[in-house]
């Protein structure tokens, strides 16, 4: 991802925070937080078309999301 974004000519690198971790948030009361993992984009490479709806490629999971 690094060499992609030095390429880049208007680089930029995008990244999201979550509350599931943490329980005096709503997010947070997820009985068992599913573990950050973007694998390899292959959801994003495949248009994420169902029933993939995950960026790593794998079913939906809503604590993740």
């Amino acid at each position: 991802m690094l060499e992609d974004l030095q390429k880049s000519p208007a680089p930029r690198l995008v990244t999201l925070g979550t509350v599931t971790a943490n329980s005096e948030e709503f997010g947070g009361k997820v009985p068992i937080p599913a573990l950050a993992d973007l694998g390899n984009f292959q959801g994003s490479l495949d248009g994420f078309k169902a029933p993939v709806s995950m960026i790593d490629g794998k079913p939906f999971k809503p604590g993740k999301a």
